[in-house]
This record gives structure tokens, C-alpha cells and sequence, in this order.
């Protein structure tokens, strides 16, 4: 197909897209007929670039918001005026998205097209997302994001200290990552901790802490009947840290990942089996998940920092002065006390060589 043509059938078929999800959320701006001709403008500016230069794409651009903000004036005159400008946005966005089909990348423009599709269609879970949150939870989250994209940017990228190995910037990576994890099994306990069984008892306690759901549910199973459903929720909870485990290596371990993680999904599928069998054997029966603590408080996140630091610097000495014997000696003593932290450390040096 001719790379113009397939420009503007791109534009087309991703106007239309978003076009039918804003026609069905009865949208008074912009419709199914409205948004392709948006991104098909945009395409045809972009497209006379070479020849114009880029007043057409500007012209073109300011054209769509004076219709979308003429659209609201007359939606306001007509007394049907509601809040929000989202169909508005999704106009200049789509508008940008058919220009960038020429300018930039294609499968970039493809992805913004359908995303923009698919989040306005998640308007209702969205927003019943956003109301479910309390203000802990959202301090969570902003948390999480400072640790993400403020402070990792500004943290060293060189190794320092002892055998090369205390590098600032994989260190709070390794935080991030971890802090991450916790998060998103934090915020899956919020919203199902009023209906958590003892499958998704397992699977949140095993997510965010295997140490805590063990406990509490070690307590509970002191009742005779309720011993065979607290095993199960404990098993279940340590075969998730295992998954957990499996998504660190291969966050960290690079071309090792494979012969690393093999044994440990070995281990991982006999804890399932054997929380198949604990399940088979206990009785059906709701059980509510621990409370939870925030997962991205600084203190806890700077501690985990600052013990995997030291179990790095502990591991590579131990390898070089002791060889296998040392490692396994420091493996055995940080197991006791956090996995994330052996299991980061190690996979990192390995992918280190």
C-alpha cells in the first residue's frame, strides 16, 4: 500500500475508534463522524509539511479547538452545558495523533490512538477506582511516584565502595521495584478486602507480606476447624512469594534469568501441588486478609534499601574470599531476615558476571 494511503487509513480507522466510543457515550461535541475527520486532518497538515511548512499544522490545530470551545458555547446556550472537557481533549489529542502518523512514530501514534479509546471507555471503573480511594491510599500512590520518577532520575549511575558493587542507582531501583510490588498488592487488598476468600487471602498476603499472613493466620488456626483452611491460605501465600521471586529475577538477572529461575519455579509448582492438596482437603469458607501496611513509607523503603546494600556489599565479599561456602553462609543468615534482598543481590551479580 502506498504510505500515504496507509497514513490515512490509520488515521481513519483510529478516528473512528475513538469516534464510536464518544457517539456511544452520547457525546453532544464529537462523534463517530466528527473524530475521524479531526484525524484525518491531522494526517493531511502533517502531510504538507514538506511543501507549506508547518503553518498548516498549526493552523489546522487551533481550528479544532475553536470548534470544540464554539461547541461548548452553543451547548451552553442550549441549556444542555454539562461539566467536563474530556471529548474536547480527546479532539486535540486525536487531531495530534494523525500528524504524528506522519511526523513521528507509527506504532507509537497507534498506541496513543487505541489507549485514548480504551481510557475513555473506562470512565465508570475509573472513577468508582478514584472513590474507593482514602486519602492513605493516595498518599500511597504519590509516594510511589516520588520514589519512581523524582528521586530514581537524580540518584548516581556509578558503582562505588569495596569489589565495585555499591551502585546508588540500582540500589533504589531495586527499592522501587520491590515498593512497587508491595503497592500493587496493597491497593488489590483495598478493594478486595471485603470480599477476600481464602484463594485471594493467599494471593494478597503472599503479594504484599508472606511473613504477616503467615502469622495472623498461624493465630487463627489455634481452632482445630479452622487448621486446614489457615494451612492452605500459608501455603498458597509462600507460593506467591515464589512468583514474586520469579518477577525480580527477571527484572534483574538479564541473560541468567532462565538458569536462575528454573529451580525456583520448580519449588514454586510443588507449593502449589501442595496447596492443591491443603484446598482439597479444607473446608470452603470466607476468610478475611490481614490488615495491611503501606507498602511506601520512606522508613521501611529506606531500610529494605540500605539491608540489600549490605547484603550486596556482604555477598560479593564472601564470594571472593570464601567462595560458594561464604555465599550460602550470607544466603542462609538474609534469608531469615528479608528474600527480596539475597535474591536481588544475588541475581544482580550474577547478570554482572
Amino acid at each position: 500500500m502506498n504510505p500515504i494511503a496507509e497514513q490515512l487509513a490509520t488515521a481513519l480507522a483510529l478516528g473512528l475508534l475513538v469516534g464510536l466510543q464518544r457517539q456511544r457515550a452520547a457525546s453532544q461535541i464529537a462523534g463517530i463522524r466528527t473524530f475521524p475527520l479531526i484525524t484525518v486532518l491531522g494526517t493531511l497538515t502533517a502531510l504538507l509539511l514538506d511543501r507549506a511548512g508547518p503553518w498548516p499544522l498549526v493552523a489546522g490545530f487551533l481550528a479544532v479547538a475553536a470548534l470544540t470551545v464554539t461547541a461548548n458555547t452553543l451547548k451552553a446556550r442550549a441549556g444542555r452545558h454539562s461539566p467536563g472537557i474530556t471529548t474536547e481533549a480527546a479532539a486535540l489529542l486525536m487531531y495530534a495523533v494523525g500528524a504524528y502518523l506522519v511526523l513521528g512514530s507509527r506504532n507509537a501514534a497507534v498506541a496513543v490512538g487505541v489507549g485514548t479509546a480504551v481510557l475513555l471507555n473506562a470512565k465508570e471503573f475509573l472513577h468508582g477506582f478514584a472513590e474507593k480511594l482514602g486519602a492513605h491510599d493516595m498518599h500511597a500512590i504519590l509516594r510511589f511516584a516520588l520514589m519512581s520518577f523524582i528521586i530514581l532520575p537524580l540518584v548516581p549511575n556509578r558503582a562505588f565502595g569495596p569489589y565495585a558493587v555499591l551502585n546508588p542507582y540500582q540500589i533504589w531501583l531495586m527499592v522501587v521495584l520491590v515498593v512497587g510490588l508491595g503497592l500493587a498488592g496493597y491497593i488489590a487488598y483495598k478493594f478486595l478486602a471485603g470480599r477476600t476468600g481464602l484463594v485471594l487471602s493467599g494471593l494478597l498476603g503472599g503479594l504484599i507480606s508472606s511473613t504477616a499472613t503467615t502469622v495472623t493466620f498461624a493465630r487463627r488456626g489455634r481452632d482445630a476447624h479452622a487448621a486446614g483452611p489457615c494451612a492452605f491460605v500459608i501455603i498458597l501465600a509462600c507460593t506467591v512469594l515464589y512468583a514474586r521471586l520469579l518477577v525480580e529475577i527477571a527484572a534483574v538477572a538479564g541473560p541468567h534469568t532462565a538458569a536462575i529461575a528454573t529451580p525456583i519455579a520448580f519449588l514454586g509448582i510443588v507449593s502449589l501441588l501442595t496447596a492443591l492438596v491443603a484446598w482439597s482437603s479444607a473446608p470452603i469458607t470466607n476468610a478475611a486478609a490481614p490488615e495491611q501496611g503501606n507498602p511506601t513509607e520512606l522508613r521501611p523503603a529506606l531500610l529494605f534499601g540500605g539491608l540489600y546494600a549490605v547484603i550486596l556489599l556482604a555477598t560479593a565479599a564472601a564470594r571472593h574470599h570464601f567462595g560458594g561456602a561464604g555465599l550460602y553462609t550470607i544466603a542462609a543468615i538474609s534469608g531469615l531476615t528479608d528474600l527480596d534482598a539475597i535474591t536481588l543481590s544475588s541475581a544482580r551479580l550474577a547478570a554482572e558476571g
